[in-house]
């Protein structure tokens, strides 16, 4: 699919009769082995209100960092990197809660999905069987498996939230996984998904994957800080804004930490 395709898609979504799926993928904490998709679902009835919500946010971003932003890099800008180095940490801490603040304002769910070599032992009962791969999706491949099982996921998820059979979701997919413009096709998404498929594209072009970054980025620096013995003061600052986000993760265990930050290191 080339990129005129995509602006296609994009502007038949924003006419607000089907779900818009977009996905990323992040690492775990001292897991190199590990990853986990993340998916941000977004009901028809607010699409174009979200597009237009993040191009803003994007937009008072540069304004208020004074940057030529396409995209936002969630790592950069929380550790002060690149364009982020001299914008103080509390100035950058505004984003996130910006971001939180329209996450929790258009409800906007959030599925999960980890994998790992370990995890994969469970599903020995069906390579057994002989099934070992489904189109181009590897089972045998934790990376593979575990967008393949979110996609499942996010299958039933439209299944059961959808009005009627003619609300059908457009997925995109963060480019990493897939170079920007390929599009999986299968029978298996039939019915749910438009054109049957998933397509992978660049967050600057595809805006709303960024909502997909922040909530894989924010999943990460809360399970780093749940395993920090010694948390930092800028560590405890992001945990405070992201903490209401726990909420939109359907899917996923919640724990509760009590938040110690008297003796907290202060780093910039």
């Amino acid at each position: 699919m080339n990129k005129l395709k995509y602006a296609d898609f994009l502007t038949e979504l924003q006419k607000g009769s089907h779900y818009g799926v977009f996905i990323d993928e992040t690492g775990i904490p001292n897991k190199e082995d590990k990853k986990t998709w993340v998916a941000v679902i977004i009901n028809p009835t607010i699409m174009r209100e979200i597009f237009v919500s993040i191009d803003n946010v994007i937009k008072g971003a540069s304004d208020f960092t004074e940057l030529e932003l396409k995209e936002l890099h969630f790592v950069d800008i929380y550790n002060g990197k690149k364009g982020y180095r001299d914008i103080p940490f509390g100035k950058r801490l505004v984003i996130f809660k910006v971001l939180v603040d329209l996450f929790k304002h258009y409800n906007l769910p959030i599925l999960v999905q980890s994998m790992s070599p370990e995890i994969l032992q469970k599903f020995e009962i069906i390579y057994s069987q002989g099934i070992t791969s489904f189109g181009p999706f590897d089972l045998t491949n934790y990376n593979d498996m575990g967008l393949f099982y979110l996609l499942q996921k996010v299958k039933h998820y439209i299944l059961e939230h959808r009005n009627n059979n003619h609300e059908l979701a457009r997925v995109f997919i963060d480019e990493n996984y897939k170079k920007n413009g390929i599009g999986i096709q299968s029978p298996l998404f039939k019915d749910v998904f438009l054109d049957s498929g998933v397509f992978f594209g660049d967050s600057a072009d595809i805006t709303p994957i960024q909502l997909a970054d922040f909530a894989a980025f924010s999943l990460n620096r809360t399970q780093l800080f749940v395993k920090s013995s010694e948390p930092k003061r800028r560590d405890v600052s992001l945990l405070e804004i992201l903490s209401p986000l726990a909420e939109q993760y359907i899917d996923i265990d919640k724990i509760k930490a009590t938040i110690i930050s008297s003796n907290s290191k202060q780093n910039k």
